[in-house]
């Protein structure tokens, strides 16, 4: 495929999958294989079934889609009333843009009790923060894994960049981005992510990667028990580049309006490391 995100070729790429309950096994093929997906594309599937985030997670993905539906069902003015004044550079709160909608949801303020959610969030406030809560831990299991496998000492281990008793901009994030009439009036969108890791949970294909090698785009598709996971620009500075921050993009298969919601985690880290 061209770079061209205005095109119809539908290149899908078959990711690598990382058990997640190897990992936290200490199996060093998952380690191996983490490493490995981590350090060349940047994108991979962690396959969460049979652990803790059975529960926490897959099974609570419909309660927490099903809210962030309701969310943005709200009349503008109501989700106006969650967009921050002074964002100080943050994307708390409620921001929206001409392609998309987002509601960020801090894990510093759900653990603080403060802010509260929006008020329609409310229902499913443990739901959701149970949800942030084990895709911190996950991302904190890789943290590990990399760490082990960069040959990093105790005190030189990624986890010094998010001890979660320091304040980050780590959390989760709703994005309504519906699709378009025509493919055509899709904008680039191309970036890389800032933080450490972004975790993402889609029911349709959109989210695209840039593959350097192949010198083409490719569709990331969901898959059943797992969840995306893709390096950020924060992870590859603390690695001195050897985890790899991928381009990504989303965009849309072919021509058709249709709603679409994107859940994305962000592990980022703490304030004080946050700037290079």
């Amino acid at each position: 495929m061209a770079d061209d995100h205005k095109s119809t070729e539908s290149t899908v790429i078959d990711l690598p999958t990382v058990s997640y309950r190897d990992l936290m096994l200490g199996s060093q093929d998952a380690a191996v294989e983490l490493f490995k997906a981590a350090s060349t594309d940047g994108f991979f599937q962690l396959d969460l079934r049979d652990t803790p985030a059975q529960q926490t997670v897959l099974d609570a993905l419909p309660v927490v889609y099903k809210a962030g539906q309701q969310y943005f069902a709200q009349s503008p003015a109501v989700k106006e009333q969650d967009r921050r004044q002074a964002n100080n550079g943050t994307d708390r709160g409620f921001t929206s843009c001409p392609s998309d909608e987002d509601l960020e949801l801090s894990i510093d303020e759900y653990r603080a009790g403060a802010p509260p959610f929006p008020p329609v969030l409310q229902a499913e406030r443990e739901t959701i923060g149970s949800f942030m809560e084990s895709l911190d831990q996950a991302c904190r299991w890789m943290l590990a894994s990399l760490s082990a496998s960069l040959g990093l000492q105790e005190s030189e281990s990624l986890d010094q960049y998010h001890h979660k008793a320091d304040t980050s901009e780590s959390g989760l994030k709703f994005v309504s981005e519906p699709t378009l009439a025509r493919i055509a009036d899709v904008a680039d969108n191309t970036h890389t992510d800032g933080g450490t890791f972004t975790i993402i949970f889609c029911e349709r294909l959109g989210l695209q990667t840039y593959l350097p090698r192949a010198k083409e785009w490719a569709f990331v598709p969901p898959q059943d028990g797992c969840c995306v996971v893709n390096v950020a620009d924060a992870l590859s500075r603390f690695s001195h580049g050897v985890l790899h921050s991928p381009r990504h993009r989303v965009t849309q298969v072919a021509d058709g309006a249709g709603e679409r919601l994107y859940l994305s985690h962000f592990l980022r880290p703490s304030h004080k490391y946050a700037s290079p």
